[in-house]
């Protein structure tokens, strides 16, 4: 009961937000609409914003975990529909087209596609989904990344983001 309140209140919030143009003070008047294809790797929305960048959506619907599952009927044979129908596990071509569509939809400047080092099938797809895009007008970037804990150094990711942002006409927030 709690948690439908602290929804609903946030929703009027945000809502009244937008009613009245209020930004957060964290994203640039000049952000770069960025969409990440990919697996196992979310650049920080943090890190993007303070680079002048904004995420807006993902190819994995934000997590794997998320799904619509059928209640009715066999329950694995209804998991495995509903992982199937997923944008995220069909063919690269299609995949693409339906990112292309979603991009569309969000106008987004551009698409990270970032995968770790030693990822053969994201490696393997990610110039072939970059291709498809490109082809529709929405630039993209390929991010091989192996930034795969606290300990690793991102910075090089980050930098290569950063420029990639500034080439979409993305400004980071003013101080």
């Amino acid at each position: 009961m709690a948690m439908a309140q602290v929804l609903e209140e946030t929703y009027e919030e945000l809502k009244e937000r937008v009613e009245r143009g209020i930004k957060s003070p964290e994203v640039s008047e000049h952000a770069a609409r960025l969409w990440v294809c990919g697996s196992c790797i979310v650049p920080s929305p943090f890190a993007i914003d303070a680079r002048g960048g904004m995420l807006l959506g993902r190819d994995d619907r934000w997590s794997a975990m998320l799904m619509d599952v059928e209640e009715e009927g066999d329950p694995y044979e209804n998991i495995a529909r509903s992982v199937m129908s997923s944008p995220y596990e069909q063919i690269a071509e299609k995949r693409a087209l339906w990112v292309v569509e979603e991009t569309r939809k969000a106008r987004v400047d551009g698409i990270l596609f970032a995968y770790h080092w030693g990822c053969n099938y994201q490696g393997a797809i990610s110039r072939v989904m970059c291709d498809v895009t490109k082809g529709a007008g929405v630039p993209s970037i390929n991010l091989e990344v192996d930034d795969l804990g606290r300990a690793a150094s991102p910075e090089q990711s980050l930098n290569r983001i950063s420029a990639f942002v500034e080439m979409l006409g993305g400004a980071p927030p003013e101080s």
